[in-house]
């Protein structure tokens, strides 16, 4: 049986009682608490604003940033396959992996 999910609003405000009345002795559970509750409500209303662009985009839009975002993965991992070959590579700088000179 799955569990029911809360609200996320709901969610927030429980957080942020919960920052509240929590005992801690230094505050950093409070901390902890508040912050979880602000970036949870930050990302749900980034979610809400990706949601709202991407119902304004075209098929073609779609279809054209989702090529470029496959690319751009792509040229990630030969940069990190390039990076990994250069690892224990050593100049006379006496620096070393990726950012050694050639």
């Amino acid at each position: 049986m799955k569990t029911p999910r809360t609200p996320t609003p709901i969610l927030i405000e429980a957080l942020r009682i919960l920052s509240r009345d929590i005992q801690s002795e230094d505050g950093v559970a409070n901390a902890a608490i508040a912050e979880a509750a602000d970036r949870i409500e930050w990302l749900e209303k980034k979610q809400v604003e990706a949601a709202r662009a991407a119902a304004l985009l075209s098929p073609k839009d779609a279809c054209d940033i989702t090529l470029a975002a496959h690319r751009a993965v792509s040229l990630i991992k030969e940069l990190e396959e390039e990076c990994d070959d250069l690892q224990g590579y050593k100049d006379d700088s006496g620096i070393t992996g990726a950012f050694a000179m050639p």
